[in-house]
């Protein structure tokens, strides 16, 4: 949904799009620790598509407190 809403800017309010990229940003300060990557499929940026995105969604850990970080490190 998110990967939608950022390029429907003629249907969606930029204060929404606005307030999920913050949202999304809050991520970028916690501590990544794996990631899994969607797999790209043919028309994968298509809006159309949206249900295959939904379906085949990747995956990213992070530690989000100060003892669960230290755990992993």
């Amino acid at each position: 949904w998110y990967f939608d809403v950022e390029r429907s800017g003629e249907i969606v309010p930029e204060a929404d799009r606005q307030r999920i990229r913050e949202y999304l940003a809050a991520y970028q300060t916690l501590t990544e620790i794996a990631r899994i990557e969607r797999p790209t499929f043919p028309g994968y940026d298509w809006t159309m598509n949206t249900a295959s995105y939904w379906h085949n969604p990747g995956l990213t850990i992070y530690c989000t407190t100060l003892q669960s970080c230290n755990t992993i490190r």
